[in-house]
């Protein structure tokens, strides 16, 4: 199966990604394709996953990672992820953060460790996502690239 990636940028784009987040239960409310790097995944022409990162100085917030219910259960979240994880090791940041309610034992088996939100530096803690949209009973966890 071969996926391809295009980089959000332009508002034709970011209203189908918005929309397959929202589908997926996710925070879509504070997204922007302006401040945010955020990234749509297509089989052929077919939307199938979403991912993209909120890069704050040194660090990142995981955003937004999601793949269409036709499609899960064949490792494209994972492959989302790794390509993620992998442009971020490559931008020179610390770490990469998320917040989540659904999937905390899905990212501990990709390396992330689940962390007190009172250690998230002060650019995560002032994010919206982190500060108003995702309830304190989200799991907070981070992969340490440095």
């Amino acid at each position: 199966m071969s996926i391809t990636h295009k980089i959000v940028s332009n508002e034709t784009r970011f209203g189908s990604f918005r929309e397959a987040v929202k589908n997926a239960g996710l925070p879509h409310q504070d997204l922007n394709y302006q401040s945010q790097v955020l990234i749509s995944y297509y089989q052929n022409d077919e939307l199938i996953g979403t991912g993209g990162l909120e890069v704050l100085d040194r660090f990142a917030l995981l955003r937004s990672v999601s793949v269409s219910p036709d499609h899960r259960s064949q490792n494209i979240g994972k492959q989302i992820t790794s390509d993620i994880l992998k442009n971020a090791q490559n931008s020179n940041l610390d770490g990469i953060y998320l917040l989540t309610e659904t999937a905390k034992d899905y990212f501990q088996k990709l390396g992330f460790k689940e962390v007190n939100r009172d250690q998230v530096p002060e650019e995560i803690k002032s994010t919206t996502e982190f500060a108003s949209v995702c309830p304190a009973s989200a799991a907070c966890m981070v992969m340490k690239l440095k």
